[in-house]
């Protein structure tokens, strides 16, 4: 009986004793995996942040690309006086133009 007894605590105890390793060496991959998707989320992360301030920066580059462009075109503009005064003069018709036509438009309206 004492043989029997001795030889199934010695069973329990290995049975016990594999759960233990089996649950220590789980918890530690567990752990590994976590710390690898940590890693690999913070890697995401830089990445996307990377994409982000580049998308800006070509985004501000191309505004202020176009801003250079305008304002060099006013200039130019404003130091041609030919060009200038054509522009105005075709404005100036464009608006007397326009105010003649809704004016056509009232009288037929009435």
């Amino acid at each position: 009986m004492k043989n029997n007894l001795s030889f199934a605590f010695g069973l329990v105890s290995l049975f016990s004793l594999q759960t233990a390793f089996f649950t220590y060496f789980e918890n530690s991959v567990l752990r590994r995996e976590i710390r690898l998707l940590e890693r690999s989320r913070d890697l995401a992360n830089d990445q996307i942040n990377e994409l982000f301030y580049t998308v800006d920066t070509l985004r501000s580059e191309k505004d202020s690309t176009a801003t250079r462009q305008f304002v060099a075109g006013v200039i130019e503009a404003i130091q041609n006086k030919e060009y200038l005064t054509s522009v105005w003069h075709d404005g100036y018709d464009r608006g007397t133009s326009v105010i003649s036509y809704t004016s056509q438009k009232e009288e037929k309206g009435k």
